[in-house]
């Protein structure tokens, strides 16, 4: 009696039982999963192996947030109970965690007809990496593929594909054949996986794109999308026919080079218009997401949102607001670029938590991003390097070339690391061509440096505005200035760093109006340098402006240590020019600069005591700067200037002295004061436009009564470099010459001059 009682209220325990898992059942399948896995729950921990089986597959799906040792547990229990799937479930966790002795025990337990997509990768991927015996290896990929043929099962079929086009075993034959298999099951991912392998490995683009565009008339944005990176690569190529040869090198006129590269332009945006943004967009309004997002990437590569016909068709303002509407990181890293890309938004430390939260995706690409952000607006901290130091451990390639280049430029392991340089640009990569031409550049290697720059532009596009600028340095350096300021004026109203560039050339031709023009361009345009050097001409007196914001710009830059500025910012109150004359900050200013490691600081530091020195009183205070200098530098230079202030000083034994024992008659300042020492001309040798001012007026004087035309061509040149005296002797002269003659004679000494001085300006 008693043993039917208790088996009918276990009877009515079951029926209740099985009652509540059909409405947990019934929960899940209508979405509402809080029901559904609170009663899993309830009759998981009594036992039951269904409730036990289905909590570890949500858990699996990622429904519910659980560590891999929870989803063992649940469907560990349920096989042991019969549920022999549940085998499928235990063998992925424990890939998964890197528990490969079990996953391989339970390699053997898996049922085929009962996994899902990621069981299958993971089961084909487990055969690749951690079974070593080929056989075996055979005996397993057999196995799983007899299935795949007898059940038609599109899973495994796509799964067998992908393995077959990436893995060890690769065969594109067999790739094509399971991807075909899978599709002729109507499943859409192989016939788009199935068009790829057509297009980009077996050479057959144009059935793989009516693939692509059949899926896409069945409203499949994925198709779609790739159908339009397909065009993007396309159109690469066609642009690459432009710049064959190179556009840059291979102009003759500054009309050729700008047609060229407005054509160029013209069938990119013609080109991105008609093809590639009605496929984004087809793709995103068939619920493909990553159709805006190309599209939206497109406009923050090229800074396009302040234009009209952009190809999101958004503003900044609503391409920020859209992605941060979107929870995941493809939006996000978008939005980190944006907020690179536009650092007046203030949102840079925004851009590097979203790297950081990347980090658990993927740490090697999340690192790298670190890395290009610390570069970029954190130059002088250390945390760039620990992010480079653990890329280059991990040999990530875009790292160990930086770690290569910037060893190099500390003077390390200089032969290896050009080494690594040499074999990655014979790889043809982009970055370490890169370096390499900066650093031919640098070193003035001018025909390896032409080579590397015509190797950059077979592999980019003619529109590389950063590989133009390159090439427009290399013609300054080559003289031909007509070259270099082509690329730089074509460039110049959309970047500020070319308008400025543009403006050097034209201060050292004597342009005066075309300087000030592309020096104002630059400033209006936020280029700090030219704001600085718009603000110094302001103070010199050379252009009208406001003296108390001149110099408030200067003092920012002072603020923020630079050391030009800082020496700038002394020199006016050394001379009280905007301010008032305060000997006291200016000796503070270019202390400051001296201990930031500018040199220079301490020459005009020495020139202040010489303004203050009225009783010699400074003396010993100036030969000291310049001791400390020659046993920081060892410059002859300053050695000079001890020379020059012997001489200023009426110390003339000293001076002659000084000049003999460090042989400084090599120098023109040198021999301009040993003349004045001794009265003997000691190897002049060939006077040049860019000798020393003193010496080249000094020049004419001892010429006079030999050769009055180059006396006069030569107190002409001194007198450009406004050298005191010049006028005067020039005055003398003018008797001698006719009117047309000393015309002739000046603009010779100009031209030469000018040549002169575009020569010192290619430095900059």
């Amino acid at each position: 009696m008693r043993n039917s009682i208790l088996l009918i209220i276990g009877s009515i325990f079951l029926l209740f039982g099985c009652a509540n898992l059909d409405v947990a059942k019934k929960a899940y399948i209508k979405g509402d999963y809080n029901t559904s896995i609170s009663i899993y729950n309830k009759w998981a921990k009594r036992g039951f192996p269904k409730a036990q089986l289905k909590l570890a597959e949500m858990a699996n799906k990622g429904i519910i947030k659980a560590s891999p040792d929870y989803i063992i547990s649940n469907a560990l229990s349920a096989y042991n109970k019969g549920y022999k799937k549940a085998a499928n479930i235990i063998f992925y966790n424990y890939y998964k965690i890197g528990s490969f002795k079990k996953a391989r025990y339970w390699l053997k337990k898996v049922i085929f007809n009962t996994m899902d997509l990621k069981t299958y990768d993971a089961y084909l991927a487990f055969l690749q990496k951690h079974i070593d015996n080929f056989k075996l290896q055979r005996q397993y990929l057999k196995s799983i593929e007899a299935y795949a043929i007898k059940s038609n099962n599109p899973k495994v079929l796509y799964a067998l594909g992908k393995f077959y086009e990436d893995s060890i075993f690769l065969n594109f034959q067999k790739s094509k054949q399971y991807y075909k298999l899978s599709y002729q099951n109507n499943f859409i991912p192989a016939g788009i996986k199935l068009g790829l392998l057509y297009v980009y490995k077996l050479n057959k683009p144009k059935k793989g794109i009516e693939i692509l565009k059949k899926l896409s008339n069945r409203d499949n944005g994925t198709s779609a999308y790739n159908i339009a990176l397909y065009l993007l690569n396309q159109m690469k190529q066609e642009l690459q026919k432009f710049n064959t040869p190179c556009i840059s090198f291979h102009f003759k006129t500054p009309k050729e080079f700008f047609v060229k590269k407005i054509k160029a332009e013209l069938f990119q945006k013609k080109f991105l218009q008609k093809n590639v943004v009605p496929w984004l967009l087809y793709a995103y309004k068939r619920g493909y997401i990553a159709g805006k997002l190309k599209l939206i990437s497109l406009d923050t590569k090229a800074k396009n949102f302040n234009k009209k016909d952009n190809l999101s068709g958004m503003s900044l303002d609503e391409a920020i607001s859209f992605l941060e509407q979107l929870d995941f990181f493809r939006a996000k890293m978008i939005l980190a670029h944006i907020y690179e890309s536009y650092p007046n938004l203030h949102q840079l430390t925004r851009a590097k938590i979203i790297y950081g939260e990347y980090e658990n995706i993927n740490k090697v690409d999340a690192y790298w991003h670190l890395y290009q952000f610390y570069k970029r607006f954190y130059q002088n901290g250390k945390t760039k390097d620990y992010y480079l130091n653990y890329l280059v451990s991990h040999n990530f390639v875009p790292a160990v070339i930086e770690k290569a280049y910037f060893d190099i430029l500390d003077k390390k392991y200089i032969e290896k690391n050009m080494s690594i340089l040499q074999f990655y640009a014979e790889q043809k990569n982009i970055l370490a061509l890169t370096y390499l031409s900066s650093m031919y550049a640098t070193n003035n290697k001018k025909e390896k440096n032409r080579q590397a720059l015509h190797k950059l532009c077979k592999l980019t596009s003619p529109l590389n505005s950063s590989l133009d600028m390159k090439i427009a340095k290399f013609y300054l350096k080559e003289n031909k200035l007509t070259k270099s300021a082509t690329i730089y004026q074509y460039y110049a109203k959309e970047f500020p760093n070319a308008a400025y560039s543009l403006s050097k050339i034209y201060n050292a031709m004597n342009e005066c109006k075309k300087y000030l023009y592309w020096l104002k361009t630059a400033k209006n345009n936020g280029f700090k340098q030219a704001e600085l050097e718009y603000a110094k001409l302001i103070l010199k007196g050379k252009i009208d402006g406001s003296l108390s914001k001149a110099v408030s710009i200067i003092k920012q830059y002072a603020i923020n240590n630079d050391p030009v500025s800082l020496v700038f910012l002394g020199n006016l109150y050394k001379n009280g020019i905007a301010v008032k004359f305060d000997p006291k900050k200016a000796e503070e200013y270019y202390k400051k600069a001296f201990e930031l490691g500018y040199n220079r600081a301490y020459i005009n530091l020495a020139r202040l005591y010489k303004i203050l020195n009225i009783n010699g009183e400074y003396n010993n205070k100036i030969l000291k700067i310049y001791d400390d200098l020659i046993k920081k530098t060892n410059n002859d230079i300053v050695k000079l200037k001890i020379a020059q202030f012997l001489f200023d000083s009426a110390e003339y034994t000293k001076a002659l002295k000084y000049i003999k024992q460090n042989r400084l008659y090599r120098y023109d300042k040198g021999k301009y004061l040993y003349y004045n020492l001794t009265g003997k001309k000691i190897n002049f040798g060939k006077i040049t436009t860019s000798s020393d001012p003193k010496l080249i007026l000094l020049n004419a004087k001892l010429l006079q009564n030999k050769d009055r035309k180059k006396a006069l061509y030569y107190a002409f040149i001194s007198a450009l470099y406004n050298t005191n005296g010049s006028s005067e002797f020039i005055v003398r002269q003018l008797k001698f010459f006719s009117p047309k003659t000393v015309r002739k004679i000046y603009k010779k000494a100009k031209e030469d001059f000018r040549n002169m001085a575009v020569k010192k300006s290619k430095s900059f």
